[in-house]
């Protein structure tokens, strides 16, 4: 995972943060946006294009990002889930709804 010590940090939007489809913000590729408004935009508007670039700011890309998702559960016990896509959409494979909790 990459420091991202400032709040000034900024992330360079890539061309498939970029074409990000559904809820998004409307990001160009090449465009800086400081790690900040992503996440707060992520957090307030759900924008698929922002967790997309926000995954790629903290793990390199979202493959990366994913993987450490997956590793995270497994260590939680959640051994069934599987994460595909940083932003949650359907895709094939992806399925952090498995998540059972019992109390």
């Amino acid at each position: 995972m990459r420091p991202l010590n400032k709040k000034s940090a900024k992330a360079r939007i890539s061309l498939k943060a970029a074409n990000e489809e559904l809820a998004a913000l409307g990001m160009r590729e090449g465009q800086r946006i400081s790690i900040r408004d992503l996440i707060r935009a992520t957090a307030i508007k759900g924008a698929n294009d922002t967790s997309t670039a926000l995954a790629e700011a903290i793990s390199g890309s979202e493959q990366a990002f994913t993987k450490t998702l997956d590793e995270t559960a497994n260590k939680l016990g959640l051994s069934r889930s599987k994460f595909k896509n940083a932003h949650g959409l359907t895709e094939k494979g992806h399925l952090p709804q498995q998540v059972i909790w019992h109390f």
